[in-house]
């Protein structure tokens, strides 16, 4: 089966969504030989990890909204099925199976100060990418529940997917930070800028988080 992947993070983005799409191509990578091949699109390659002959990089270097276009064209030839790690617009595009990850809802709360390109873009793609998609993957239960609120037709179709702990087996390079001395009462542009999706929720949702002080400029 072939795999097609929105990896653009993993080149383009230091933290936040591009920790997790690196982190993924690790584990992938890591997994004995299934059959599986996986076909990443990208407008550049990740050369922080060697990955072996299952992989195959698809580079696409036209800017958005046309990227989207070209690799959903691309993906239908290609793929059987397609994991869209920071776009919900691909979806829209693909005809195979196609898998949305949702971080959180904060487009959809105000009260959340966020990007005001991100929010138009994901307020007028989620629904149908929802529709559309074969199931989603939600990275917390309370984005889950969240998306299932506004959109009741991801609730059957929801996999909640937590992400690993924190600190991870190097815990000795993380440590508890307080982002809100940092940037005094901007937490969310600090952790959206150098943290991961998963520090993001938990500031939302009132519970602890670490950052990593090697990607923060905390820590420059």
């Amino acid at each position: 089966m072939n795999v097609g992947i929105d990896a653009r993070a993993a080149a383009e983005v230091p933290a936040g969504r591009g920790r997790l799409v690196r982190e993924l191509l690790r584990a992938l990578a890591a997994r004995e030989d299934d059959g599986h091949r996986f076909i990443l699109y990208a407008r550049k390659a990740w050369q922080g990890e060697e990955l072996d002959e299952r992989f195959r990089w698809r580079l696409i270097g036209a800017r958005d909204p046309w990227w989207h276009v070209l690799s959903a064209r691309a993906a239908n030839r290609e793929c059987d099925v397609f994991l869209s790690s920071n776009s919900y617009l691909t979806i829209w595009l693909l005809r195979i199976p196609a898998v949305p990850i949702v971080y959180d809802l904060a487009a959809f709360a105000p009260s959340m100060r966020p990007n005001r390109r991100s929010t138009l873009i994901e307020r007028a793609t989620l629904g149908l990418a929802v529709r559309r998609s074969s199931a989603v993957l939600a990275i917390s239960q309370a984005t889950a529940e969240h998306l299932a609120e506004r959109f009741p037709a991801a609730r059957n179709k929801t996999v909640v997917a937590p992400l690993e702990p924190f600190a991870g087996p190097a815990a000795e390079q993380y440590e508890p930070v307080s982002v809100w001395d940092h940037v005094k009462g901007r937490a969310e542009d600090y952790l959206t800028e150098y943290g991961r999706p998963d520090q993001v929720t938990a500031w939302r949702e009132g519970k602890p988080y670490v950052a990593d002080l090697s990607e923060t400029s905390a820590g420059q």
